[in-house]
């Protein structure tokens, strides 16, 4: 009984595995000073996305994809040097829908919206705690040859939600490179 009940959870674990996507992107992020945001950041990194079909997603004919994301960032600046948190390394994780539509050919385009946890390592100028959430908005470009490559722009605010210091907040532009794995 109990290796039936493993078998079965293999099969099953395995099957969803294979028809979840795999992503590793290299990021180059730049801050955008609006909203609040001063510290003018500028770093890079790399992320790892895990994308599956879902129904609940499901958005007329468009069957909707949950993006699960982990990242790591390095980032710096060198608006106020005088100000602790000029150079940082970040880490998050993410949540998000995806809707993709056919364009020519090879081509699709996509696009996203989602939310996070966002964690530093130190403050910087703008963000008064380590830890904030992080709702992004993205679209992209898949050209789908025989190993997928995305290209995607995503605005990324990283706030604390007001409960702790002056929560500035900052605004993240990133631009990313996915290879499928």
């Amino acid at each position: 009984m109990k290796s039936t009940g493993i078998f079965a959870f293999l099969a099953l674990t395995s099957r969803a595995f294979a028809e979840t996507e795999r992503v590793i992107n290299l990021i180059g992020e730049r801050s955008m000073i609006f909203l609040g945001s001063q510290d003018r950041r500028y770093g890079g990194g790399v992320s790892y996305q895990q994308i599956q079909d879902k129904n609940f997603l499901r958005m007329g004919r468009n069957r909707g994809k949950l993006n699960l994301e982990g990242y790591v960032l390095r980032t710096w600046t060198d608006y106020k040097p005088w100000v602790p948190g000029d150079a940082n390394f970040d880490f998050g994780i993410l949540a998000q829908a995806r809707y993709e539509f056919k364009a020519k050919g090879r081509i699709g385009v996509f696009v996203e919206g989602g939310w996070g946890l966002h964690f530093s390592d130190q403050k910087s100028y703008d963000l008064d705690s380590q830890l904030s959430s992080s709702p992004t908005i993205g679209m992209g470009v898949i050209l789908k040859e025989r190993n997928p490559i995305t290209i995607t722009t995503r605005l990324m605010h990283i706030s604390n939600a007001g409960l702790k210091g002056h929560n500035k907040g900052q605004n993240q532009l990133w631009i990313m490179l996915g290879f499928r794995l």
